[in-house]
């Protein structure tokens, strides 16, 4: 999803809530989509969401949803400290 997509999905969600006099939002973000490499994060895209909700309410209370699924980078990197599924023992998936 491109910075204008999710800018716009963010400012829907956003107006639905003020419109339901809502007052809680949860953001979910992952691990994934932050942590690019050894010491190299990229939050843009979650100051981005922070910042509309900010903007359109001031009062809200926001429930960060925090994904730890390892990025890539970092599975192969560390292949012996994946987890396994503990039914079929499988490699934890790529999602």
């Amino acid at each position: 999803m491109n910075k204008r997509n999710l800018f716009t999905l963010i400012e829907l969600l956003v107006e639905n809530a003020v419109k339901a006099i809502c007052d809680t939002l949860r953001v979910q973000y992952g691990f994934r989509r932050f942590w690019k490499g050894p010491e190299e994060y990229d939050f843009q895209s979650f100051s981005l969401a922070l910042a509309v909700i900010q903007a359109n309410m001031p009062n809200a209370h926001v429930i960060i949803n925090c994904q730890s699924y390892m990025p890539d980078w970092w599975l192969e990197q560390n292949p012996d400290s994946r987890i396994k599924w503990f039914r079929n023992h499988a490699n934890y998936p790529n999602y």
